[in-house]
């Protein structure tokens, strides 16, 4: 029994089956003019037109469209009609190089050959963007609202100037006796304007000017100037005046004409937004004429006035002469004060030990210097940053200034969340730097621990001018492991001081960037009468706690950082030394360096019975 089928793509079909043998060629006459188009096999082999074929199977099989076929050639799909293809990229030209190829080499060279026609069009496009970028406002402000209040509060501002200005050179007039005339004292209000300029007939008008507060005040020659204070913008003009006298303030209760930023009721409420139309209209019936370059207003006197300080660094201007008495500085060499910790559990024994043979060099540190050096990290909007520094006292403990934790200035989005020890440069995943040998030395990786507890001084406040009590301690969330560059710096056991003190951080450099290395700089203890002096003549009543270092030009604690410790060598009798944490940084001059004009530091010795009686195990 001999089965006919037709085998296609699709599959196999039976469509016969004879009893009886059957030659190719005659299967080959009955489908005739089809021959061309398929070919038969007979059991599974290619079969001859002579063949007799008995039993088994016939395929009929379709031949492949597009020439002879072959893998190499041919593209088949199922179901979908197969054609040959040709890449002639492929072909080779007489000399036997490929298409292709010369077709990168045309592209190539006609590429080298637009390369200047390129440069020129890129440079024309980064001028069109430089000139568009400079034709655009930088750091515009575009809060309608604020906007609208600042201009409305300026007009009223203006007014209530000119109104104080109306009722100083209205009739109340007297002429004060020439043997009664006080000494007057011109302000020049930053504009580097040397008083020998000034023309000395604006200092002899025989008609004083007298409010009925008492102030006198002359309109001198008008030089604009605007500071801000606050949101407002305060148009200002260089005044002379003289006194701070009395007049009625807030529900008629007595008071006294001083500079807005010394009285906290009407900052207060000159920093409310939104600002009310009352509030403007008692700020103005408040107004009596103007501090230095600051307005001055009616201030209850039973309150104590203050100023505030800039957050960064806490600076001064020591340009102001505020008439204010001076105060005295607590008398910084009391040899008679000195403590014995060598029995206390919480303070470790083997403190302030410093293996770098470089203390006196350059200002930059080697890597293992100051281990107990620490950065405060801040949680913010934009992610966690760096903005303090401090000292690891103990395991558990590190100490820093109490600005660092809860500064009037310290934005409230900000959060205080760890400490990081052992780090020498913040730019760098790993701390390396060569030493004599020409080969490298790493330091080990920097520890990032978090703050269980932050402890300011009860007695800070942060609004004051002077800082006093500028001093905290953080409590750690577990305990450090001391290393070669993770280590503990002394408390010091007595007041006495050594001339040569020092300085330690990632402050700023004078450029006015911040380092990325860790610094240090050797700063003089600064004699404290000539210091009460000069802050004195700013208004900053220095006092307990506080000792001044510095004063050199260009030399300053700007090279630490705020909140970092001012430190000093101890030798002992073997002539082996340790080092002791001496001053915490409160604030300073700005700019940082000013000859003469040291920075202020917070005395730990004088707090070393609050730092132990804060600390717990």
């Amino acid at each position: 029994m001999l089965n006919i089928q037709i085998s296609t793509a699709s599959g196999v079909k039976q469509i016969l089956t004879v009893n009886t043998p059957l030659k190719i060629c005659e299967l080959h006459d009955r489908i005739k003019g089809l021959t061309e188009n398929f070919y038969i096999v007979h059991n599974g082999k290619l079969a001859d037109e002579n063949v007799t074929c008995y039993d088994g199977y016939i395929s009929i099989i379709p031949r492949l469209f597009g020439g002879k076929g072959g893998f190499g050639s041919m593209l088949r799909a199922i179901g979908a009609q197969i054609e040959k293809t040709t890449n002639r990229e492929a072909c080779r030209d007489l000399s036997g190089r490929r298409l292709r190829d010369i077709n990168e080499e045309k592209r190539l060279k006609a590429w080298i050959e637009k390369q200047g026609k390129r440069e020129e069009e890129a440079a024309e496009r980064k001028k069109k963007k430089l000139e568009r970028l400079c034709t655009e406002p930088k750091h515009e402000f575009k809060d309608q609202i604020y906007e609208r209040e600042r201009s409305v509060l300026t007009e009223r501002v203006g007014d209530a100037v000119e109104e104080g200005f109306k009722i100083a050179t209205s009739g109340i007039k007297r002429k004060c006796d020439t043997k009664d005339e006080p000494n007057k004292k011109k302000i020049l209000l930053d504009l580097d304007i040397d008083s020998d300029e000034l023309d000395s007939s604006d200092e002899s008008d025989e008609d004083d000017k007298d409010s009925e507060w008492g102030n006198q005040l002359t309109l001198m020659p008008v030089t604009p100037s605007t500071i801000a204070l606050g949101d407002i913008s305060w148009q200002l003009f260089l005044l002379e005046f003289q006194g701070q006298s009395d007049c009625p303030s807030l529900y008629g209760k007595p008071g006294q004409c001083i500079g807005i930023r010394q009285c906290p009721e009407l900052l207060n409420l000159l920093q409310m937004r939104p600002l009310k139309p009352e509030t403007v209209d008692l700020l103005r019936q408040m107004q009596c004429g103007f501090d230095d370059i600051n307005p001055r207003v009616c201030c209850p006197i039973q309150r104590t006035s203050i100023r505030d300080n800039e957050y960064s660094g806490n600076i001064f201007d020591p340009n102001l002469n505020s008439e204010r008495p001076n105060s005295s500085i607590v008398n910084t060499n009391d040899q008679n004060v000195q403590y014995d910790f060598s029995n206390n559990p919480l303070l470790p024994t083997d403190c302030g030990k410093d293996l770098s043979q470089r203390i006196y060099g350059g200002e930059i540190t080697d890597l293992d210097e100051f281990p107990w050096m620490a950065l405060l990290e801040y949680f913010t909007l934009n992610g966690k940053r760096t903005a303090c520094g401090g000292v690891l006292i103990s395991r558990r403990y590190v100490l820093t200034a109490a600005h660092c934790v809860k500064g009037k200035d310290l934005p409230r989005t900000w959060q205080l969340s760890s400490v990081r020890l052992g780090e020498y440069d913040t730019d760098s995943d790993r701390d390396c730097v060569p030493d004599d040998e020409s080969t490298v030395i790493c330091a080990d990786d920097p520890v990032t621990v978090e703050i269980e507890e932050q402890i300011a001084h009860e007695s800070y406040q942060p609004g004051s001018r002077d800082q006093k009590y500028d001093i905290a301690l953080l409590r750690l969330s577990r305990d450090v492991t001391f290393s070669t560059y993770i280590k503990p710096i002394c408390l010091p056991p007595t007041a006495s001081l050594e001339q040569k003190l020092f300085v330690a951080g990632w402050g700023k450099t004078e450029n006015g960037s911040s380092s990325n290395v860790k610094l240090k700089l050797m700063l003089p203890l600064f004699d404290k009468e000539q210091c009460q002096k000069t802050y004195g003549n700013a208004g900053v009543m220095l006092g307990h706690g506080q000792i001044c270092a510095g004063g050199q030009k260009d030399k300053d604690s700007c090279k630490g950082d705020s909140g970092g410790p001012l430190m000093t060598m101890e030798r002992s009798r073997d002539r082996s030394g340790r080092w002791t944490v001496v001053g915490v940084v409160s604030f300073g001059p700005l700019p940082c360096g000013m000859l003469g004009v040291p920075g202020v530091y917070t005395r730990v010795i004088d707090f070393v019975p609050w730092i132990l009686d804060k600390m717990r195990s």
